[in-house]
């Protein structure tokens, strides 16, 4: 089964894709340009600053779509405003915890059943084998 909920990763991935070409194109402007002057860019660079205005307008709407069928309380717990926590890994923490959250056992926190919502296997000793969610 996997971790997260495939639309989630895709809008992820989504976030991934997008920081990188956002981390390209502002590699880019930082090159050497002998067309640029102070006042004015070059074509290709006026193309890579509408290009990443672009991105970063795909990055919100999709940064909103992820955040927006998750717990407050989960996001809350993994971002805080000026932690330094870059927005994909907040989104990707945040949807990891709530799918645990969602996953934790009915069964007491001793640690027999810790044991068995951490592996999958039952605990050793007496009583029946009751794996995470039975």
């Amino acid at each position: 089964m996997p971790l997260l909920d495939p639309q989630v990763s895709a809008k992820i991935g989504t976030l991934q894709a997008l920081d990188d070409a956002i981390a390209f194109r502002l590699g880019r402007l930082n090159l050497p340009c002998p067309d640029c002057t102070a006042d004015q860019k070059c074509i290709d660079h006026a193309c890579d600053l509408e290009l990443i205005a672009g991105y970063q307008d795909r990055y919100a709407a999709v940064f909103r779509e992820a955040l927006a069928d998750m717990d407050p309380d989960d996001i809350e717990q993994v971002m805080q405003p000026g932690d330094g926590t870059p927005p994909t890994v907040g989104v990707l923490s945040a949807a990891v915890l709530a799918r645990l959250s969602a996953r934790q056992c009915a069964v007491p926190w001793t640690w027999p059943a810790r044991r068995r919502c951490w592996t999958g296997s039952p605990a050793p000793g007496p009583g029946p084998a009751r794996t995470c969610g039975s």
